[in-house]
């Protein structure tokens, strides 16, 4: 994980691997 990321792409791949890993639970 780079610096660059920005707290808005960072939010939406948190969703995305929270969202995934409910999915499969």
């Amino acid at each position: 994980m780079t610096q660059t990321y920005s707290i808005s792409d960072l939010a939406r791949e948190l969703d995305i691997t929270t969202r995934a890993i409910r999915f499969y639970e």
